[in-house]
C-alpha cells in the first residue's frame, strides 16, 4: 500500500470517462481495506502509541496555535514558512500537554483504582 501510495501518478489511467478514472476508486477501495490490517499491525507499536497520545493534545491545540503562531511569528496564513512554524509549535505544545496534563491525571486516576 505504501509503494502504490509513493508510485500512484506513475500508474497509468486504464479507464477514464470525463472525470471518473478506475485506478482512483481501486485505490481508495485498497486503502479502506488495509487501514483495519495496518491497525492490528501496529497496535502494539510504541511509537503507534506515543502518536495517539499525542493526537488529542493536536486537535485541541492546533487551531488557537494557527493564530497564535501567525501574530508572534508576523507569518503569512497559507505559507510554507506558516506551516512549518505551526506543525512544530503545535507538537511541542502537545509533548508539553502530556507531559504536564495528562501522564499526572493518568497516575492520578489509576492510583484511585488501586485503593
Amino acid at each position: 500500500m505504501l509503494l502504490l501510495t509513493v508510485f500512484y501518478y506513475q500508474v497509468p489511467a486504464f479507464i477514464k470517462y470525463h472525470n471518473f478514472q478506475l485506478k482512483e476508486w481501486l485505490y481508495y477501495v485498497l486503502f479502506t481495506g488495509f487501514v483495519p490490517f495496518g491497525f492490528l499491525l501496529l497496535r502494539s507499536n510504541p511509537i503507534d502509541g506515543f502518536i495517539g497520545e499525542l493526537s488529542y493534545p493536536i486537535y485541541i491545540s492546533h487551531y488557537i496555535l494557527i493564530g497564535v503562531v501567525g501574530k508572534f511569528f508576523r507569518l503569512q496564513g497559507g505559507t510554507w514558512n506558516m506551516f512549518i512554524m505551526t506543525s512544530v509549535v503545535t507538537i511541542i505544545v502537545s509533548l508539553i500537554l502530556v507531559q504536564l496534563i495528562d501522564k499526572p491525571i493518568d497516575r492520578y486516576r489509576q492510583k484511585r483504582l488501586q485503593t
